[in-house]
């Protein structure tokens, strides 16, 4: 494919994946060719058919770039199958999602960040909108009062750029917001909480 096509197609991709219309996408396309439009627009469409969630609560469940939201599933229900390969009623290809390193330490250590104390609400399905891969996995979200949600992460506590490992003892839960604050110091004990 070459690179003019690939662009067009990530350019549908995305406006697929932050919910534009049809209509808005093409107004985008009025300096392409004839042949780019007809290209780009069916892309559009087969990306909007491919990530159409009729089946999924709206609210909680929209496209939160740069991740494609499939769906949510409770805290419980993910610690409860953590390690298991297939999960009936799931369509999606999860590869090893349940028995990721990031959801072992949620089950191990909490999912409630060990700096600030806010804690993730729901785990959604979703992979991510700039990669071409058919699998998904699992992030972890809390929903704040204002009804934000903020991803919830994994970090090391003795950072990997400075040799520190994916041991549990070396893992932590963190909000996305303290994880940015953290860097790559290392904390002294006293500062986790």
């Amino acid at each position: 494919m070459d690179i003019r096509k690939k662009e067009l197609e990530i350019m549908a991709r995305v406006s697929v994946f932050l919910g534009e219309s049809e209509t808005s996408f093409g107004k985008k396309l009025s300096s392409c060719s004839v042949e780019e439009q007809d290209f780009a627009l069916r892309k559009f469409q087969e990306y909007g058919l491919k990530f159409t969630l009729h089946h999924v609560n709206k609210h909680r469940c929209r496209i939160s770039s740069p991740y494609i939201r499939a769906g949510v599933l409770p805290v419980d229900f993910v610690l409860q199958n953590v390690g298991r390969k297939e999960i009936e009623g799931i369509p999606y290809k999860m590869g090893n999602a349940f028995s990721s390193w990031r959801i072992r330490c949620y089950a191990a250590k909490g999912v409630k960040c060990v700096h600030c104390g806010i804690s993730g609400d729901f785990f959604a399905i979703e992979k991510n909108a700039y990669q071409d891969t058919d699998k998904f996995h699992l992030n972890l979200y809390h929903v704040s009062q204002k009804g934000n949600q903020v991803l919830m992460t994994v970090d090391h506590i003795f950072p990997k750029s400075k040799g520190g490992g994916n041991k549990m003892s070396n893992l932590q839960p963190l909000c996305s917001t303290c994880y940015a604050k953290k860097s790559d110091k290392i904390e002294s004990p006293r500062e986790v909480a």
